[in-house]
């Protein structure tokens, strides 16, 4: 690897591409060698010029792949090839919440980097893929800290007083872990202005 990897994060839904991004995005200039890449919106197929300059710009790739294998096993699968006759390294999580022993098998990484690295995807949010990105990037990082399935989500600068009715607004997690939630806190403040 050179001395910043250059990593690419392929994944398989919009939400966790919007995390990646705004993740490498706090990382500043430290964050320039990490590569997007939504499968769901831009396939890649293997052998194809796209899939060559991914395997020639990447130290690492970081794949999490949600889903029937039998949808992307050929991806998958060359991916792992390439890395076991010397390409980019291949780290490849499940995107659900357990590990996928057959997803995982295709990963040159050593199986502690990989239940490890899914322990911050399964965490879910900006911050913690933040913190992953970084051990990644060689910089110091801290451990997941999960975010709860379920709860009372308050923007912080709304004061709303106790005799005022309440409105309850219901938003996917995935809204909150991607960091998707500006239409949220809108709506909030907009009922707020009502004294809602």
């Amino acid at each position: 690897m050179t001395s910043t990897p250059r990593i690419a994060c392929l994944v398989t839904t919009d939400s966790e591409c919007s995390a990646l991004y705004r993740a490498r995005a706090m990382l500043g200039e430290r964050g320039a060698g990490i590569r997007l890449l939504n499968l769901a919106r831009s396939p890649l197929e293997p052998g194809s010029p796209p899939y060559k300059a991914l395997l020639a710009e990447a130290d690492l790739i970081l794949s999490r792949w949600l889903g029937s294998r039998a949808a992307y096993g050929e991806l998958l699968d060359a991916l792992s090839a390439s890395a076991r006759a010397g390409g980019p390294a291949l780290l490849a999580l499940s995107g659900e919440r357990e590990p996928d022993p057959l997803v995982e098998a295709a990963s040159t990484v050593p199986l502690e980097t990989v239940r490890w690295t899914h322990d911050y995807f399964t965490a879910g949010g900006v911050a913690n893929l933040t913190q992953c990105l970084k051990h990644f990037l060689g910089l110091p990082s801290s451990a997941p800290h999960p975010i709860p399935e379920s709860g009372v989500y308050k923007p912080q600068d709304i004061a709303v007083p106790e005799t005022w009715g309440r409105v309850g607004l219901l938003f996917y997690r995935a809204q909150y872990v991607a960091g998707e939630i500006a239409v949220v806190d809108a709506l909030a403040e907009a009922l707020a202005r009502r004294g809602l």
